[in-house]
């Protein structure tokens, strides 16, 4: 599958592309709870937002937008299990902060964690999605590394927690 990317553009109304998975920090997206049953998508390296641009047909090119609040910038999900799965994802606050990034997303074997400076003596805990916990173990250093390769394909979610702060992030495990 491919990823969506905001090919690092920072310009209102620059379109967001579709690339294979790069790695690149402009391929992480922030879902954020915005008013009820829809939500803000943010780029979490350039902040904008993805913006439909008033536009109606299909295949139409999507956009993105500096902190915009119009209709165009809210979006539902389709399914229930994706509804219950973007409440997750948003229910931890978005930050301008550097925040941790995995790779590789998709895994087969080593998940790896790049934490920030500020979220090193980390404790992970990996969730299936049932809420599970599945593993747990403390991570230090700048980039920590999780072996998976015993888990069952499927989506799950790494918890990381500080002294201060808890982050989920999501990632697929082939």
């Amino acid at each position: 599958g491919l990823y969506l990317d905001g090919m690092g553009r920072t310009t209102n109304g620059a379109t967001a592309g579709q690339y294979g998975n790069s790695g690149s920090p402009n391929q992480h997206w922030a879902v954020e709870q915005f008013d009820g049953d829809f939500y803000r998508i943010r780029n979490r390296t350039t902040s904008l937002y993805l913006d439909g641009m008033g536009r109606t047909t299909n295949g139409a090119d999507v956009g993105q937008w500096a902190n915009t609040t119009n209709a165009n910038a809210q979006w539902g999900f389709g399914s229930p299990a994706a509804a219950r799965m973007a409440t997750t994802l948003a229910a931890q606050p978005a930050t301008a902060d550097a925040s941790p990034t995995l790779y590789p997303n998709p895994v087969r074997d080593v998940l790896h964690i790049n934490l920030p400076q500020s979220s090193r003596d980390t404790r992970a805990r990996i969730l299936n999605m049932t809420g599970q916990v599945v593993r747990s173990l403390p991570l230090t250093g700048a980039d920590g590394a999780l072996d998976v390769h015993d888990l069952p394909s499927g989506l799950y979610l790494v918890e990381l927690a500080t002294a201060t702060q808890t982050t989920r992030l999501r990632f697929v495990k082939e």
